[in-house]
């Protein structure tokens, strides 16, 4: 409920990135380094608990993956491999149970 999570992605015209990124909710200010996905990838789906957030699938230069990554967002560092998708896809969409207590 504290953090907010950007992962990943491409800068046009630029590369495709595994930056993870995160911004404090309750401040202002830039966005801080939270670590690295374990590959370049975009157009993935991620989906979240209110401790952890999992990415699955997405694109990258040699085409689409079926990576699945997940970090917890009490720490900072790289995404840990959480298993496979059954076959490699991009543009995946995710759902999540963390609703911030509503």
């Amino acid at each position: 409920a504290v953090r907010g999570i950007c992962a990943g992605g491409s800068t046009d015209p630029g590369p495709i990135v595994n930056t993870i990124d995160y911004i404090t909710m309750a401040t202002l200010g830039n966005s801080q380094d939270f670590g690295d996905l374990q590959s370049v990838k975009f157009a993935f789906g991620a989906a979240s608990s209110k401790t952890r957030m999992v990415t699955c699938g997405g694109g990258n230069p040699g085409g689409d993956t079926n990576e699945m990554d997940y970090l917890q967002f009490s720490t900072l560092g790289n995404a840990i491999d959480f298993g496979n998708l059954t076959t490699a896809r991009n543009q995946n969409t995710a759902l999540s149970n963390g609703h911030g207590g509503l």
